[in-house]
């Protein structure tokens, strides 16, 4: 799916609770954060653009640091330390975060 696509499920989840603004944000971050491991891509076609050494950091790098335990937990726990509601927003975020998967 398209990141706009995991944002916008992240945030109908979030939508159907009663949490305030910035913790309906975290859980629908959460939803999308996995994918930040694909930002590779940026320097290889940066490379290709310039006329440098091909590189390969989007094939090698997307869905394999972010979408896994590691992700997960970290994305979980970040949700956690910023939140207001702390235990709901953290099991949303977890939960979006496996949406995304």
């Amino acid at each position: 799916m398209h990141v706009v696509t995991h944002l916008l499920a992240g945030w109908l989840v979030a939508d159907e609770t009663g949490l305030g603004h910035r913790d309906k944000a975290l859980v629908a971050w959460a939803s999308v954060i996995a994918d930040a491991d694909g930002l590779g891509i940026v320097v290889d076609v940066a490379n290709d653009v310039l006329g440098r050494a091909g590189t390969t950091y989007y094939e090698t790098y997307h869905h394999y640091l972010g979408h896994g335990l590691s992700g997960a937990v970290i994305t979980t726990a970040l949700a956690y330390v910023c939140s207001v509601n702390k235990r709901v927003t953290a099991l949303l975020a977890l939960g979006t975060f496996h949406l995304h998967l």
